[in-house]
Parts: structure tokens; sequence; C-alpha cells
């Protein structure tokens, strides 16, 4: 039975998810703008906004971080 374990997981893996994103975004720069006007780049450069958004978006889905934060505080804290 899942318990304060899985929050803490999921808290870390979507930091972790997040900052991986980011940094793909500022390491592609401009080849990273998903409505450039020229084909200038890698191909792999196109998706990386809409992930970087979809993975931000991850905070939200299956509980916001704030929830899950108080399952902790109350599963392994006792507060």
């Amino acid at each position: 039975m899942p318990g304060a374990e899985s929050s803490i997981l999921k808290i870390i893996t979507v930091n972790i998810e997040q900052r991986i994103h980011q940094l793909a975004v500022d390491v592609l720069g401009y080849h990273a703008l998903p409505f450039k006007q020229a084909d200038i780049g890698p191909d792999y450069a196109e998706p990386a906004v809409p992930t970087y958004l979809n993975s931000r978006a991850a905070s939200i889905f299956g509980g916001s971080a704030e929830v899950q934060r108080n399952i902790i505080a109350k599963a392994v804290l006792r507060l």
C-alpha cells in the first residue's frame, strides 16, 4: 500500500524532471522556440518548450506539491 514514500518520490521526481527540461530549454536557446520562422537547428529542439511546459503541469496532477508535503508531514513527521 503506497504511503508517504510515494509522496516523497513524486516531489523529488517532478523536481528533477522540471530541472532537466529547464536545462534543455536553456541550452537550446533560440532553437527551442516552438514557433520559430525558419527551420533552423536540430529536430530534437522543437519539442523542448512544450515538454518543459508539460513538466511544469506535472507538479499539479496526482496532487499538488503542497498536498504531497501535507501527506508527508502527517505520515512521516506526525504533525
